[in-house]
């Protein structure tokens, strides 16, 4: 890494009811072993008394982020980035835990045109080429929380898609990260949080 384009973030989003809690967190990282979401766990279970069945951990699997596994990188992760990326974590949950207020939820789907497959037949051959007339998932489900004055608390929100964009030394969150501030900013908020879906056979049209 030679330089940020933009910020990578911990965000989280802690929901309860009557019966159980549950906290959703998403990462501005490509992805980690389970040994690492094992200690992740084990940090928010220790300071927060959360169990692991309790957190659902998605990475954004922006692939301008720094090593956070040791998969296509050759090597382990930083240690003391591990533990910065942990303290992170905690950080947001526990604010998130913190803030919490009665909110209403509401659900829907709408459509997105980021992703194109990867994946280009040729005769009895696959090629990792883009594929206009490829399948893609286009769906782009979200949930909206309004609080009892109406106002958006969070947005949930997932794209099937590689955040593969920015390919290059300098960091950057790729487009979930541009598409969760621009609903910070639409909303009032600082509540948008973006979740992978299975994008494994898309990039971004946009590239």
């Amino acid at each position: 890494t030679t330089g940020c384009h933009d910020d990578l973030c911990v965000r989280a989003l802690y929901l309860s009811d009557e019966n159980r809690r549950v906290v959703i967190i998403g990462i501005d990282l490509l992805y980690a072993e389970r040994e690492t979401v094992d200690r992740l766990k084990g940090a928010l279970s220790r300071a927060l008394g959360l169990s692991a069945s309790e957190i659902l951990i998605n990475f954004s699997h922006t692939h301008a982020g720094p090593c956070f596994s040791h998969w296509i990188y050759g090597g382990p992760p930083d240690t003391l980035y591990v533990r910065q990326v942990e303290t992170a974590l905690v950080g947001a949950v526990r604010e998130a835990r913190d803030r919490v207020r009665p909110v209403r939820l509401f659900a829907g789907q709408g459509q997105t045109r980021l992703p194109v497959s990867r994946r280009k037949l040729n005769g009895g051959r696959v090629e990792f080429r883009p594929w206009p007339d490829g399948e893609v998932c286009a769906a782009l489900p979200f949930c909206l929380f309004k609080d009892a004055a109406g106002r958006v608390v969070s947005v949930l929100f997932s794209v099937s898609c590689h955040p593969s964009i920015i390919f290059h030394h300098d960091t950057s969150a790729d487009y979930p990260g541009v598409a969760v501030s621009a609903l910070n900013r639409l909303f009032h908020t600082n509540g948008s949080l973006f979740l992978q879906g299975a994008g494994g056979d898309t990039k971004p049209r946009t590239i």
